[in-house]
C-alpha cells in the first residue's frame, strides 16, 4: 500500500502543531519546519545490527558506567577488559539495544536516534527543553511542541522506508529520560553534548545511553521505595 495517504495526514498534523508552536512560542513556522524535516541522510540508514555499529571502546565505557566506576570511564578501552568483562559488556549492549527495561518486555517500536535528533533540534531552536504535559489521569503526553516532534518523527520514519507506528508514550519516555540526572551524568562521562550534531555523530551510542539512563533511573526509584518500606 502506498504511503501517500499516511504521509499527507502526518504532514497536515505536523503543520497544525507548528502553527500552534508559532502562536505559543513565537517561532516562525518555516524555521521549525526546516529544523524538524531537514534531517541528515545518515540518520535514515537502516541499522543492520546496532551492536555491530557500536564502537567497542564505547561498550567498555558503558560497562564501567553500569559498574559505577566513574574514574575508569574516560580512558576505557575494549582491550583492557578481561574475558568475563567483555562478555558482560556484550550482554549489556544487547540488553540496551533492545530498548527494554525487563527481559520479557517487548521492545519499543521507535527510532531512538531519530527521536533524539528531533528532540535536541527542537531544543536548539526553542532555547529550552521540549515543553509538554501529562494529564493527571495518566493519559498521553500533549502540547504543541510535543506534537510537533511526534509528527516530525513519524514523517521521518516514513522517509527512512519504515512503517510509521505512532508511539507517543515511547517518545515521552525518551524526553523524560533525557531530563534525568542519570542521563546528564552519563552524557558528561562520555563527553557527549546535548546537540543535534551529537545525535548525528553518536546516534547509536546515545540511544544506548538513553536505555542505560532509564534502567538506572528505575533502579534508583526501586531502591528508594525499598528504603521507605517499614
Amino acid at each position: 500500500m502506498s504511503d501517500e495517504g499516511p504521509s499527507k495526514t502526518i504532514e497536515k498534523e505536523l503543520f497544525c502543531a507548528l502553527v500552534e508552536c508559532k502562536e505559543q512560542y513565537d517561532i516562525p513556522v518555516d524555521v521549525l519546519r526546516e529544523g524538524l524535516t531537514n534531517i541528515p541522510p545518515v540518520l535514515f540508514l537502516h541499522d543492520v545490527d546496532s551492536n555491530g555499529l557500536l564502537d567497542l571502546d564505547v561498550q567498555a565505557s558503558l560497562l564501567r558506567a553500569s559498574q559505577g566506576r566513574w574514574d575508569g570511564i574516560e580512558n576505557s578501552e575494549w582491550r583492557q577488559l578481561d574475558k568475563k568483562e567483555r562478555r558482560s559488556a556484550r550482554k549489556l549492549a544487547a540488553f540496551l539495544d533492545s530498548d527494554r527495561l525487563f527481559p520479557k518486555q517487548r521492545p519499543a517500536e521507535i527510532d531512538t536516534r531519530l527521536a533524539l535528533y528531533l528532540i535536541f533540534r527542537f531544543e536548539e531552536i526553542l532555547g529550552k527543553g521540549v515543553p509538554f504535559s501529562r494529564p493527571t489521569d495518566g493519559g498521553s503526553a500533549r502540547g504543541p511542541a510535543f506534537r510537533a516532534v511526534f509528527y516530525a518523527l513519524l514523517l521521518a520514519e516514513l522517509r527512512s522506508g519504515k512503517q510509521a507506528k505512532p508511539n507517543a508514550a515511547g517518545l515521552a519516555s525518551i524526553i523524560e529520560t533525557t531530563r534525568t540526572k542519570e542521563f546528564d551524568d552519563l552524557m558528561r562521562r562520555q563527553g557527549f553534548e546535548r546537540t543535534s550534531a551529537s545525535a548525528v555523530q553518536h546516534g547509536v551510542s546515545l540511544a544506548l545511553t538513553v536505555a542505560l539512563a532509564r534502567k538506572r533511573t528505575v533502579n534508583a526509584r526501586s531502591k528508594g521505595k525499598q528504603r521507605g518500606t517499614y
